[in-house]
């Protein structure tokens, strides 16, 4: 249906609420009337719409106060999650083809910003400094910013290295340009190297080795956003999802086999008797051996079954149908 659609308009969607407001933005929450779907509708000034898919869960920000957790608010809010947790990636709002041009503008969120972004000097134009080829950076400043989330979300705090102090300059009664004292600027200039990175005791080495390759201060040194997903801290996370998510399929599995059986169990002491009395019996099956004089009972069985599920220990039990012993008609 969207396909197909010709002409679209504003007059396609229902807004039902405001959900942000920028400085040059506003995002809206609106309902397709012909689809149903929520979206999510980001116009400018000059009224241009995008319409977008809706992220009913929120932010990772968002998520980790909930949770209780911490860390600082600008960049964890473009990480987006839909209804199924999927996470979703936002604001590319200077976004550029690196096949149509140069890299050279010192733009992103000060702590996620690599060194070589950081060097680029301010303009007034966009087109300042294309022409300056030292200037451009690559994609690898992407690998840098993942590795300041990634240090972020393990210790509640950005990985900001205090400077050493710089010699005086002669002349000068403060300290050199490069000091910038406890400012997270400190971070992403020339003070940051894999000597300096410090991390608490409680970041496995796994995730310490992410964290120094993507934090590497020579962007060719830095490993593509393929090979971070092929990191020994990354596989054995993903290993250990999938372990978590069979766990629960078996538990799912066995809760709907036991569910099953009491249902079945139920339905067979819910059957009539054909008769009244002492002649009377009850539809079932018949064990060889029995006659009218002998002891004729119900036998119920109970099975347990025990896993390991990482390191730990899980029972499910359930009960099979119960066998009803029937005595033959009387004669």
């Amino acid at each position: 249906m969207l396909q197909n659609r010709q002409v679209w308009s504003l007059d396609d969607y229902v807004v039902n609420k405001r959900v942000y407001k920028g400085s040059a933005s506003a995002v809206y929450k609106a309902t397709c009337r012909y689809s149903g779907l929520t979206v999510a509708l980001k116009d400018d000034s000059e009224r241009v719409v995008l319409v977008q898919e809706f992220a009913p869960q929120g932010d990772l920000y968002g998520v980790l106060q909930k949770l209780g957790g911490r860390m600082q608010q600008d960049q964890p809010e473009n990480l987006l999650f839909s209804g199924s947790w999927r996470i979703m990636v936002s604001d590319f709002g200077v976004s550029i083809d690196l096949n149509q041009e140069r890299a050279v503008t010192r733009a992103g969120t000060e702590g996620y910003m690599a060194p070589e972004v950081e060097r680029c000097p301010l303009k007034s134009d966009p087109k300042e400094n294309k022409d300056q080829p030292h200037l451009a950076y690559s994609t690898s400043v992407d690998i840098w910013a993942v590795g300041v989330l990634a240090y972020e979300l393990l210790t509640g705090f950005p990985p900001v290295v205090m400077p050493a102090a710089a010699p005086k300059r002669p002349g000068l009664g403060g300290a050199g340009e490069g000091d910038s004292g406890s400012s997270v600027s400190g971070f992403v200039r020339s003070h940051m190297t894999a000597a300096t990175l410090h991390f608490p005791a409680s970041v496995p080495p796994a995730a310490r080795s992410f964290i120094a390759a993507a934090l590497s201060p020579d962007p060719l040194d830095r490993p593509t956003a393929a090979q971070l997903l092929q990191h020994p801290w990354i596989t054995a996370a993903a290993a250990a999802t999938a372990r978590r998510a069979a766990a629960r399929a078996a538990d799912a599995a066995l809760t709907a086999q036991a569910q099953a059986g009491a249902a079945g169990a139920a339905a067979a002491e819910a059957l009539p008797s054909s008769g009244g009395g002492d002649g009377g019996y009850v539809r079932g099956r018949s064990e060889p051996g029995n006659d009218a004089g002998g002891s004729h009972q119900a036998r119920g069985a109970q099975q347990v079954s025990v896993r390991q599920v990482n390191g730990q220990r899980s029972s499910s039990r359930f009960a099979s149908v119960s066998e009803v012993v029937v005595p033959p008609p009387p004669m």
